[in-house]
Parts: C-alpha cells; structure tokens; sequence
C-alpha cells in the first residue's frame, strides 16, 4: 500500500519492526468517519450520484495499483472508508492490504494451493476455483460492493460455502437496473465468471 500514492488510499507514512520487541507496525495516516458498511446499515444505500462521486476515485486508486503490479484481493465494505461523512469533504478511502498480492506477472498462482484469503461474500471465482490473483478479482470485488451500496442487499448471502457456490456458478442478486444500457454492459463484464 505504501506504494500507492493517491487520495483515495490511506497513507502509510512508515513500516518496520520496534528494535526491542520484534514487534511489527505500520504508521498511518489518521482517518476521521466509518466504514462504508456502517454507511450503509445506518442510513441505507448511497444515491446514485453520491456513489459516482465517491467510487470513481477509488477505482482510479485501485487501477494505480493494478498498474504497479498491486492486487488488493479483499474489497469489502468494511475496507472502504469513509472520511468526513455526508460532509461537504466526503471521500472514500481503501484500507487494508493486508492480503494484497504482488504480482511479478500478470497473473499469479498462490504458492500454497487451496490457502483462500478474503471474504468469502466478496470472493471472486476463479480466486475460489484456482487461486488465480489478477486485477480481475479487484474489479469483481468493486462490482459487488457497487451493487450492494445501490441497493443496500449484498450480491451474495449466506454461509460461506454457500456464498462460495453461488460466485462459482455466477448466480448473484444484482439488480436489473445496473444490468440495463450502456452502464449494464460494463456490470456485466465486471461479474463475469471468466476473468478474461
């Protein structure tokens, strides 16, 4: 993350280990707000044109990632922030990277095969089938949550080897409205099963 210099990715200002504990830390930028996902269950899905306004950014700082070989890998609500809500300085922030993947190649195989990372309600499916991280699962993960923050109901539900089975077999409650026009065609290439 510390790699990423953009406004809509928290800062990491240092990194390391205390020299007498062995202890890891990361300093970063202090945020003011909550989560998306508290956004969302206290006052219900985002206005169409408050969620332009707040995601665009993001998937531009996603997209700077991508282009530097950073794959977030674990897109949710609760790891995206909001600083200064529903005030005149809104903005949304990505957080934890925690189990981002760096990608020497444009598309990398885990080392450790069947290891999943993530959460299973945003899991993309050919990082469930394969283990397969490209900036696909980034793009899918965002799909979702847009969804979900429209419409205030998650794309998929239940328990996590039934929220798994329905990624795989591509059968997500998204609604019809963002599936229609010029906009639909874009959702659709996002949700696809095929990360092609």
């Amino acid at each position: 993350a510390a790699k990423i210099h953009h406004n809509n990715v928290v800062s990491i200002y240092d990194f390391g280990h205390v020299a007498e504990t062995g202890q890891p830390y990361i300093a970063m930028e202090m945020l003011h707000g909550h989560d998306l996902s508290h956004e969302l269950t206290e006052a219900g899905p985002l206005s169409p044109k408050r969620a332009f306004v707040l995601f665009r950014p993001v998937l531009e700082a996603l997209g700077q990632g991508h282009r530097l070989g950073i794959v977030h890998k674990d897109l949710k609500p609760e790891n995206l922030y909001l600083v200064d809500p529903r005030g005149q300085r809104e903005l949304m922030k990505v957080l934890d990277f925690g189990v981002a993947r760096i990608n020497s190649s444009e598309v990398a195989k885990l080392t450790s095969a069947g290891q999943l990372l993530g959460t299973p309600r945003y899991l993309a499916p050919e990082y469930i089938k394969q283990q397969l991280v490209s900036p696909a699962i980034d793009v899918y993960q965002m799909a979702l949550i847009i969804s979900e923050a429209l419409t205030g109901v998650p794309a998929v539900s239940g328990d996590p080897f039934h929220a798994m089975m329905l990624h795989c077999s591509g059968k997500l409650q998204i609604a019809e409205f963002l599936l229609e026009g010029r906009v639909g065609e874009v959702f659709k290439k996002a949700i696809c099963i095929d990360p092609e």
